[in-house]
């Protein structure tokens, strides 16, 4: 027979400050690169959530290579990130 615990909490010891209208600010820049047969992207994305109060700053990197005429090598990375709705 499994036993079940309950616990029970006042409504006063909860967080009854919490707005529903909070926003999340982001913003990305590129810097695009390339010559004959190598092109490069670098870029970072900013984000900050008023509802944790925490900014993230997330690089990301991408390159690619022309091998022959109808073939091209592609790389691409990151730091990401998921803000808590």
């Amino acid at each position: 027979m499994k036993r079940e615990q309950y616990v029970i909490a006042d409504p006063l010891d909860a967080d009854n400050d919490f707005e529903e209208n909070k926003n999340l600010f982001s913003a990305f820049g590129e810097l695009s690169l390339s010559s004959d047969r190598l092109s490069t992207n670098l870029g970072v994305r900013y984000e900050y959530s008023q509802l944790n109060g925490k900014s993230t700053v997330s690089p990301r990197v991408s390159a690619s290579y022309e091998l022959g005429e109808m073939t091209r090598l592609s790389l691409a990375g990151g730091v990401y990130y998921q803000t808590l709705e």
